[in-house]
């Protein structure tokens, strides 16, 4: 879903710990629409799971599974 050549800013807005709102909208508006589509029907998903009484999973712990699977597999491996 995060597209290869955006994703060192993704990383950079959240390494220091200072993201803003601004900043993840502003990134989010730099995604391709189909892509921005795809993450919110994954947020919506997980909010889903989360919201279930018989789901056992903290939301971080849902992220930790998901969140791979939203970064290109390129940067995985040149890293």
């Amino acid at each position: 879903v995060f597209t290869q050549d955006q994703l060192s800013n993704w990383v950079a807005a959240f390494e220091n710990g200072s993201q803003s709102v601004e900043s993840v909208r502003s990134l989010l508006q730099q995604l391709p629409l189909c892509n921005r589509e795809v993450l919110r029907e994954v947020f919506d998903l997980a909010r889903e799971v989360c919201a279930r009484p018989v789901t056992k999973m903290q939301p971080n712990s849902i992220a930790l599974v998901m969140g791979p699977n939203l970064v290109p597999l390129a940067s995985i491996s040149d890293s």
